[in-house]
């Protein structure tokens, strides 16, 4: 498993945040007439997603409140140390340490 491989390194041992989510932007239709296949109805299935975080001071649980895709962004940005600035999305505080 990823998970396990990461642990094992000793460099990454306890100091990593792993962020792992799908595809971003299927939708039900699977008419491919445009050319670009599942990223065009903006029905809801596209903007709804999943996020699994573990790592460094992840809590578990869940968030429960609506998070979007901008949010990812800006939380791996926060992990990262980098400032938002003018960036659309919210930080996953329920996930920073």
């Amino acid at each position: 498993m990823l998970w396990e491989e990461i642990q094992s390194n000793p460099n990454y041992k306890d100091k990593t945040t792993l962020l792992i989510l799908p595809e971003l932007g299927r939708d039900g239709d699977i008419n491919a007439a445009n050319g670009f296949l599942n990223h065009r109805s903006g029905d809801t299935s596209c903007r709804n997603m999943w996020v699994l975080a573990m790592g460094a001071g992840v809590p578990a649980g869940e968030i429960e409140r609506p998070v979007f895709h901008v949010d990812l962004a800006a939380t791996a940005g926060e992990l990262l140390g980098i400032k938002a600035g003018e960036m659309t999305g919210r930080p996953m505080r329920e996930i920073l340490s």
